[in-house]
């Protein structure tokens, strides 16, 4: 059977190439003599409803259907849009900040009076969840200057004063803890996150991140507590920018959440009708985590998106993203029944089959259940004794296209005894795989389970881009070479589609510091897993371990650019293999 899989994933990848349809749907606004989506830069959802509004270069639009018919709303200040923030109390009353003042409407956007800081860029815009009348502007100066500002306004913004300046940085983001008014957040464009306990009059650094904050928010469930994203924005040829998601549980320490991507972060949301769900865009993924940020499930592509939206007070069906397609709608409501992901277990295929790993040859046979990190919507691994460590990779595909069923694969790079269990949560079938002490296994079931139809009859979405590597530090970067242990090794891979044709170079992807993956056909479709491990404590050699999830020729090159010395491994057509090297180096 194994020298027909190679066949049927190229059929696969064909298939879902020829017949897949982003989860996003474009809602506009569009140029119409252009034919094109206006880009946007910020995003309104008015409670209770199905009114948005939209802001960017173009100025202010509106919806009251959802999205399907847009309203032009004027450019207030005549030079974009960066902020549109609602009046907590009244939905037609909202603010815009742009780079010629703060203006304001009354009427949803058919009238627009100027409220201040003429004078300024508008770039950081809060409303007091309790008054609406006070508010906190960050700015910096129409002609530059040395100082962005911090100001405030007790009626409105008809009165403005400064409360703070920053040296070289303005306030890109702002928040006020909803359960502690007193206590507001700024988010500083030089990485910095700035906090004051007291309405204002003073400011501390409470964070501080080699790069910029894109966002604060303050958790509407717990006081004290926030998130906020940060990145690096200025590329290095080879490297890949830096950026995660990170909070706070009382304003003062603040941790990368677990269970994330360390860099391209993207946009953050707390859905307005459920404080523990949290979304968030990285690394071409879009994630959800369903536990306050505990465990995060890939349930989408990533939307290019500025910002974020659910209309708060109802159903959260709809999220909306605003960005330079304008405006997408996601339908949370098309996702199907999907596992609950945690710290140990992996939701793949959208959340449709949920994966498990356990350790059944621990003390006195306890079985001991391993941590699981989600890469793809397809793929994700579990670690056991550190989270650098990769021992399996698994990944669900969709093979209903070829043959009416799902398949699994898993590629190991330990040969401990453990037992593997996916589940399909909609059927409640399950499939367990046992892999015996001193067993280094590579299995592809492609007959794992047939295919079923949601109750909506909805199947799997299509499958999300995947995690881009980030720099290496001793071998030299490059999307076909992973650099591993500290950077000592490079790994690249040529695949074959037939063992006479010509050779391919595999895309890589890092994980950890010693681990890392190839794709060959497809991005969302992980291939092959290597890790590089310092064994010479133990036997005075470096260890090289890989595991395939696919059984194409393909051969390996491990090169240690300390000393130059190379080890190859081929794997002919037809074979699917783990091996463990400890003796490579």
């Amino acid at each position: 059977m194994r020298h027909r899989i190679a066949g049927l994933v190229a059929l696969l990848v064909a298939a879902a190439a020829a017949g897949a349809d982003s989860p996003w749907t474009p809602l506009g606004p569009f140029d119409q003599a252009a034919g094109a989506p206006i880009p946007m830069e910020t995003i309104v959802a008015v409670p209770n409803g199905t009114t948005l509004y939209a802001g960017g270069p173009a100025g202010v639009f509106r919806s009251d259907d959802g999205g399907v018919h847009w309203l032009d709303r004027g450019n207030p200040g005549g030079d974009g849009v960066e902020r549109l923030r609602p009046d907590p109390f009244q939905s037609a009353t909202l603010y815009a900040a742009t780079r010629k003042g703060l203006f304001k409407t009354i009427d949803g956007g058919a009238t627009w009076v100027r409220s201040g800081l003429e004078d300024q860029v508008v770039y950081g815009l809060a409303i007091d969840p309790s008054s609406s009348s006070r508010l906190f502007a960050g700015t910096y100066p129409q002609a530059g200057g040395r100082f962005g500002f911090l100001f405030a306004s007790e009626d409105g913004g008809a009165r403005w004063r400064e409360v703070e300046s920053a040296y070289y940085d303005w306030a890109n983001s702002l928040a006020f803890d909803p359960h502690d008014v007193s206590t507001v957040f700024a988010g500083m464009w030089n990485g910095a996150v700035r906090r004051s306990t007291d309405g204002g009059e003073t400011w501390t650094t409470v964070d501080q991140r080699p790069g910029l904050v894109f966002q604060v928010a303050a958790d509407p469930a717990r006081s004290g507590a926030a998130y906020m994203t940060w990145g690096t924005t200025v590329g290095i040829e080879g490297s890949i920018p830096e950026g995660s998601l990170r909070r706070t549980n009382d304003g003062a320490t603040w941790d990368d959440v677990p269970g994330l991507p360390d860099h391209n972060a993207g946009s953050f949301l707390i859905d307005p009708n459920a404080s523990n769900v949290l979304y968030y865009m990285a690394n071409g993924s879009f994630y959800r985590s369903v536990d306050g940020g505990q465990a995060w499930a890939v349930v989408g592509p990533e939307a290019a998106a500025a910002e974020l939206a659910i209309s708060p007070g109802g159903e959260s069906r709809y999220l909306y993203a605003a960005g330079p397609y304008g405006v997408l709608r996601f339908d949370l409501s098309l996702l199907p029944p999907h596992c609950d992901a945690t710290p140990t277990t992996l939701c793949l295929q959208f959340g449709r089959f949920s994966a498990s790993l356990a350790l059944t040859g621990g003390p006195l046979g306890v079985p001991v259940s391993m941590q699981a990190v989600p890469v793809t919507s397809d793929s994700g691994y579990f670690w056991f004794f550190g989270p650098e460590n990769v021992e399996l990779m698994v990944k669900v595909l969709d093979g209903t296209p070829v043959n009416e069923h799902y398949w699994v694969f898993y590629g190991s790079l330990s040969n401990l005894m453990y037992r593997l269990t996916v589940t399909d949560t909609l059927t409640g079938a399950t499939q367990v795989y046992e892999n015996p002490q001193g067993t280094l296994a590579s299995v592809a079931d492609t007959q794992a389970f047939p295919n079923a139809v949601s109750a909506n009859g909805a199947n799997a979405q299509p499958p999300s881009r995947l995690v881009f590597p980030s720099p290496a530090i001793v071998c030299e970067p490059d999307p076909a070479a992973l650099c591993l242990e500290e950077g000592r090794f490079q790994v690249r891979v040529a695949w074959q589609k037939t063992p006479s044709g010509p050779s391919y170079s595999a895309a890589a992807v890092p994980l950890t510091g010693d681990t890392g993956y190839f794709w060959f056909f497809d991005e969302a479709n992980v291939e092959l897993v290597v890790k590089v491990l310092d064994g010479t404590a133990v036997n005075g050699h470096h260890w090289v371990f890989y595991g395939g999830l696919s059984d194409v020729q393909y051969t390996i090159t491990v090169t240690d650019s300390l000393t130059g010395a190379t080890q190859t491994y081929e794997n002919p057509q037809g074979t699917l293999a783990s091996v463990a090297d400890t003796a490579a180096f």
